[in-house]
């Protein structure tokens, strides 16, 4: 192999293939790799040499940089080279090589490849194009693949931009709503000390819905924590009487607002759970839910829980039967007869009961006999 040898490096090594080389490997890699299967892929994609070179370039990327043939005189860059990163000049080893390197996560999921694991990082460029610096956030995927008995590194980019932005937007949001309503509920109880009592029903409904958005925000916090098996679960005993008797309660106002009645039946009194019970209340609290909405004026919901042979099954039971094509979906995520943005609830109750409570859902619904959603749950739950 044809190397010239750069020995300035403070992380990765510089040695470079020469052009020579490069264009060796490149046609190699034509001849003995589906490239029109790379060329296909509508992300970019990437093929390194063992030099963290650019041997072959997709498709998508050479439409994206405006390249009419093949890429030739781009090969043999690296990534950051490539991409005019603001450290790639840094050192006169090139990309990789200066001390910013060390945190940049495309250097160290191609290396992750090189060393035999498929490897995931994030990487937050800097580059100067044009004068103008300009940031992206992209995701790098890198593994390790052998063409024509040489190994090179298959490296794909993902714009993250906008996944980035909508999650800190997500957090800042939930934030200031969660503020919000800690605020509207403690002005409600220092009003209550200081109108008449006549006012105080109205300050109670004031102060209970601010708490209603403040467990609305927590239960979203909750989901996608769930979702990226971010949540640390928290095992306390949880005694099921009081549990059911404050879900009574918070659920009544809702239920008497569509003229519903909510009744609990079962063994709750005197049973104890070892459980989470915030992921415990929320999986009951969307069951109560969607139960009240799929309700008619006059209706009952009811909310039961028997226990047997060290399990509990809780089941709520509304008078209304679904039709077909809804319970056919019923689990799935965005999926709603309520428009579009709705649809997380069920879904939330079968992801968090079978993911984290160690239980099952199911349901049931017929006319005449109504519906009736249950999950059976462990009374000790191990952590």
């Amino acid at each position: 192999m044809h190397s010239v040898f750069q020995r300035a490096t403070q992380f990765a090594p510089a040695e470079r293939a020469d052009k020579s080389e490069v264009m060796r490997q490149f046609e190699s890699v034509r001849a003995n790799y589906d490239v029109q299967l790379v060329d296909s892929i509508p992300l970019i994609v990437l093929l390194l040499n063992g030099h963290r070179q650019l041997v072959y370039l997709n498709q998508t990327l050479r439409t994206m940089l405006g390249v009419d043939d093949n890429g030739d005189s781009l090969l043999g860059l690296r990534p950051g080279e490539l991409m005019a990163c603001v450290h790639s000049q840094n050192d006169t080893g090139g990309c990789g090589t200066s001390l910013h390197c060390r945190e940049c996560g495309a250097v160290n999921a191609v290396l992750g490849a090189q060393h035999g694991e498929p490897t995931t990082k994030e990487c937050l460029l800097l580059t100067r194009l044009c004068g103008v610096l300009t940031a992206f956030d992209l995701r790098v995927h890198a593994r390790s693949v052998h063409i024509a008995r040489e190994q090179y590194s298959l490296v794909h980019l993902i714009d993250i931009e906008a996944e980035k932005r909508r999650d800190m937007l997500e957090r800042v949001f939930l934030h200031d709503a969660m503020n919000c309503a800690h605020s509207i509920a403690g002005m409600a109880q220092v009003l209550a000390a200081r109108v008449p009592e006549e006012f105080h029903e109205d300050l109670d409904a004031i102060e209970n819905r601010a708490k209603s958005l403040g467990d609305a925000v927590q239960g979203h916090r909750q989901l996608k924590a769930a979702e990226k098996g971010e949540y640390e679960m928290e095992i306390h005993v949880v005694e099921v009487g009081f549990l059911f008797h404050e879900l009574s309660t918070a659920y009544q106002a809702v239920a008497r607002t569509k003229d519903v009645s909510l009744t609990t039946t079962g063994s709750a009194k005197g049973l104890t759970m070892l459980t989470d019970k915030s992921l415990l209340s929320r999986v009951l609290e969307n069951m109560l839910k969607n139960a009240v909405e799929a309700s008619e004026p006059g209706q009952t919901v009811t909310l039961d829980c028997e226990p047997e042979d060290g399990w509990v099954r809780f089941t709520v039971h509304n008078e209304s039967c679904m039709e077909e094509h809804v319970a056919l979906r019923v689990f799935q995520r965005f999926f709603s007869t309520k428009g579009s943005g709705r649809g997380v609830g069920t879904y939330a109750i079968k992801m968090l009961t079978e993911d984290y409570l160690g239980g099952e859902v199911g349901f049931t619904s017929s006319p005449g006999a109504g519906t009736s959603f249950w999950v059976e749950l462990p009374i000790s739950l191990v952590s």
